[in-house]
């Protein structure tokens, strides 16, 4: 996810800003939205194209029409495939719905009283590729994962079911996903762990760079004989999802959120490969962990010395890229392995020096807008990063 501001301009209708807004809203990018109401004669000038919606990016550069805004925002925030086949097949499915879109404003706009009832009986047979494509997953329309083509099209379900709420009575696999995709898009979620980092910050780091929204339950030692009961394994850290669900294991956690936010690859064998450098850092925190509480005092030294040759594979996976550590993208596995970084800088502030690459890959990915931010609050800085006596922050 970019640290770019946004404003987005468009009239009070739901219309063709409604697409933008709610990629916006689910995927909790920060915007300022301004109504344009009365004042359109003095803001039409200054559009691209005399026309709205207008996305403002970081105050200067207008992107207009709402298609390709959209497309914007789906490529700045990993919805448009891996690669340019899968953009060409997302692309494919929004301009299909486009052309959808574009007969039922005909026909609202130039031929309503008579035009109504055959549009609406038309329906299931525009309908039919969509029903066809999401026979077997119901839940997204392309490569068993969230893109843009789900969001474009779920906007377009939201416009006809209003027209009509029976519209997708004969598309169930349509009516499904629409269904699923509403629901989905509610989430909510609360973190619940103890004063310290820990295992609980990997969590942390992608809720805040991702912008979802959360609630943070502290837990103290006055608090935990009353809650360790109500967890699944009597351990923290705790995601609650939408008051009911929890999921435990800090791994398992953000496994979901990164299955839930795009960040685990397009396919089986890209999951296969964030899981592999996720397992490869839990080697490394457990050896850092089993230093930190059965030999602090005579097993630092030698855990720092080991540092370099432990962050070799990383070493030599970010060559040529430091920005990303698989497929030139954010994925999960950045941020589980940032923040083990985050660890053993904690622990010695020179241990990346002799790892220039991982060193730069640190560098970069700490200065996300949203992680910095999270990162540089008082509360965050103070706290240590286990539960030890030895106080690492």
């Amino acid at each position: 996810m970019s640290g770019n501001k946004y404003e987005f301009m468009y009239f009070p209708v739901k219309g063709y800003g409604n697409m933008v807004r709610i990629v916006l809203e689910d995927q909790g990018i920060p915007y300022e939205y301004k109504p344009v109401g009365e004042n359109w004669p003095q803001v039409k000038p200054t559009t691209p194209f005399g026309q709205v919606p207008v996305l403002t990016v970081n105050g200067s550069t207008q992107i207009a029409q709402s298609h390709t805004i959209a497309r914007y925002l789906g490529r700045e925030h990993g919805l448009m495939g891996s690669n340019n086949i899968e953009q060409a097949q997302i692309e494919m499915w929004i301009d299909q719905s486009a052309d959808l879109r574009k007969k039922f404003a005909k026909m609202i706009y130039t031929d309503y009283e008579n035009g109504l009832k055959p549009f609406l009986e038309s329906i299931p047979t525009e309908l039919a590729p969509f029903e066809k494509q999401l026979t077997g997953d119901s839940a997204h329309l392309l490569f068993g994962k969230l893109t843009l083509a789900d969001y474009i099209v779920f906007d377009v379900l939201h416009v006809l079911t209003a027209l009509s709420p029976t519209c997708l009575d004969s598309s169930p696999h349509v009516k499904a996903f629409y269904t699923s995709f509403a629901a989905m898009s509610s989430n909510t979620y609360e973190l619940t762990y103890f004063p310290v980092k820990g295992l609980g910050n990997m969590i942390r780091l992608i809720l805040e760079d991702q912008s979802i929204k959360y609630k943070f339950n502290l837990i103290t030692k006055d608090t935990w004989a009353d809650f360790k009961p109500t967890t699944p394994f009597g351990q923290l850290p705790v995601l609650t999802i939408n008051g009911k669900t929890k999921i435990s294991q800090s791994h398992t956690i953000a496994r979901y959120l990164g299955r839930e936010h795009g960040l685990m690859g397009s396919n089986n064998i890209e999951q296969a490969q964030i899981e592999m450098w996720i397992d490869q850092t839990i080697d490394i925190r457990t050896k850092f962990l089993r230093m930190i509480y059965e030999n602090y005092e005579a097993g630092k030294q030698p855990f720092i010395d080991s540092i370099p040759a432990q962050l070799e594979p990383f070493e030599k996976q970010l060559t040529g890229d430091s920005a990303h550590l698989l497929f030139g993208k954010l994925t999960l596995a950045d941020y589980i392995v940032f923040d083990v970084l985050l660890v053993l800088t904690a622990l010695s502030p020179t241990c990346l020096d002799s790892s220039p690459h991982v060193k730069a890959f640190y560098t970069s990915f700490g200065a996300r807008k949203n992680l910095h931010a999270f990162l540089e609050k008082p509360e965050i800085k103070s706290m240590k990063f286990t539960g030890s006596m030895h106080h690492i922050k």
